[in-house]
């Protein structure tokens, strides 16, 4: 069996999309946990950079062995490709983990996994100027409007007030535009190279930006003493790094966007849940069930069904 084959397969196709989609949303109170082990809210945001320079490292030293392993003949992408990737571990590395390492220090896991699920609903404003045959329609824009109603509602705290810092809330939705940009440009550069091979060099060269990064700020006093613990829970989110990117971009690359992208809606639930479960003092405001519907329910609205044409299935 190929690979195309077994990624075309819905028999196979849509457990791994669940399972990704899972594992996507574990990441969120995993974060929170390792903030948790180590006491990273009380450090500067150098030392939040330098956090997520580790988890980035891990992934891409483990992606570079796959491809090693598995695509050693195109390991060496066309030099045309290499500015291009160089932009997307800009967005979909450095901007994305910077938004969220801070973001993450200053709110919950659960609004984290729901705020930037934004970025389903980004793709949609942004294929809508970018493909002339992809605008926005009446279902799309209903499914923006609730959507964005449940990110409204989730800043609703446990005494129904309005919660919003620019240090938390707001960076947790710009890495949802960020990531929507990024998803964009990785789709068109797996056109010309295996999503594997662009994943893993868009992620060495973010990581080793966010290291530099982290080291060159951070003061004497911003030196982490990981525990035992806190170097598990980084190397699982380092090794779920390198398993989902990877295999959602292959995923997307054989099938329909609007026929993957629709299970998205698990993503929030899953971190919402996780994080409730595992999370000390994670507390579920009374709004949250709510908001977390709206969102589900937009995602799923904005895709599914989505015409299927070639330019379509190229943006997410």
């Amino acid at each position: 069996m190929t690979v195309q084959s077994f990624l075309t397969k819905k028999i196979t196709v849509i457990p791994l999309t669940i399972v990704i989609s899972i594992l996507w949303g574990s990441a969120f109170p995993v974060i929170k946990l390792i903030y948790s082990e180590l006491g990273v809210e009380s450090v500067s945001v150098p030392a939040r950079i330098f956090l997520a320079s580790l988890r980035f490292l891990i992934a891409s030293a483990i992606l570079l062995c796959i491809s090693l392993l598995a695509f050693r003949n195109q390991l060496l992408v066309k030099k045309e490709l290499v500015p291009r990737i160089i932009v997307l571990g800009f967005f979909q590395t450095i901007l994305q983990y910077i938004f969220l390492y801070v973001g993450m220090a200053n709110t919950t896991g659960s609004k984290g996994s729901i705020l930037t699920s934004t970025l389903n609903f980004f793709l949609i404003i942004i294929c809508h100027f970018y493909y002339k045959d992809d605008k926005i329609n009446l279902t799309k824009f209903i499914g923006l409007i609730i959507g964005f109603s449940g990110i409204a509602l989730a800043n609703w705290d446990e005494g129904m007030s309005w919660t919003f810092k620019m240090n938390g809330e707001f960076l947790l939705i710009l890495v949802g535009l960020v990531s929507a940009i990024g998803y964009f440009m990785a789709k068109e550069i797996s056109r010309e190279a295996n999503p594997i091979i662009v994943t893993t060099w868009q992620m060495i060269v973010g990581s080793l930006i966010l290291l530099l990064i982290g080291l060159v700020f951070m003061k004497p006093g911003d030196i982490l003493h990981i525990s035992e613990k806190g170097w598990l829970l980084i190397l699982y989110s380092g090794a779920i790094s390198s398993i989902i990117f990877p295999l959602w971009y292959s995923v997307l690359k054989y099938n329909k966007a609007g026929e993957i992208t629709v299970y998205k809606f698990i993503v929030p639930l899953a971190g919402t849940l996780i994080s409730s479960l595992i999370v000390p003092g994670e507390v579920i405001p009374p709004a949250l069930p709510a908001a977390l519907f709206l969102v589900a329910i937009g995602i799923m609205i904005v895709n599914y069904h989505r015409k299927a044409s070639k330019d379509k299935e190229a943006v997410t």
